[in-house]
């Protein structure tokens, strides 16, 4: 799991890039689910898993991310100290296109830049897409219909030493 440290960071890296970018187009690119057995009354649960990936070429006006997700659903059994059950899968991607304004001056886009910027900026922007097409998917299978949480950023806090704040 990441950690709040390194996620504000990763959006502080992320930062000359939101600056200077625009979506021109999302699509979804896959999908694939399947159910894998029809549930009692037992509670289901999920977990998500998401990769995102950067494509741009030095010099582009343009990058495309592509956030890949994946969704189990899983039932509990009764006492919760059984494995779950596995009632489906959902698999599928989404690709977003951002056009980039950057002047001749500035220095050229560095690939860590456009990885923090998948994994903060456009897991904001297409993540509410995801859970759409989740709540579509589960309901369309018979499941209960699944809304995921929404997708969060820590937000960065300055911490002062504990002398400065005793010494007021």
């Amino acid at each position: 799991m990441t950690g709040e440290t390194e996620l504000v960071e990763v959006q502080r890296t992320a930062a000359r890039i939101a600056a200077k970018s625009d979506i021109l187009d999302i699509r979804m690119f896959s999908s694939t689910f399947e159910l894998k057995d029809i549930p009692g009354d037992e509670a289901l649960s999920w977990d998500l898993e998401v990769t995102p990936t950067a494509d741009y070429s030095s010099g582009d006006e343009y990058f495309v991310i592509t956030l890949y997700f994946l969704v189990k659903i899983v039932a509990m059994a009764a006492d919760k100290k059984e494995t779950a059950d596995s009632v489906a899968d959902i698999a599928f991607q989404f690709r977003s296109l951002y056009s980039l304004d950057l002047s001749e001056e500035e220095h050229p886009v560095e690939e860590a830049e456009l990885n923090a910027y998948a994994r903060s900026v456009a897991m904001l922007t297409l993540y509410p897409y995801a859970r759409e097409y989740v709540h579509q998917v589960t309901a369309r299978l018979g499941l209960p219909p699944l809304l995921m949480n929404l997708f969060t950023l820590p937000y960065p806090t300055e911490r002062k030493p504990r002398e400065a704040q005793s010494a007021r």
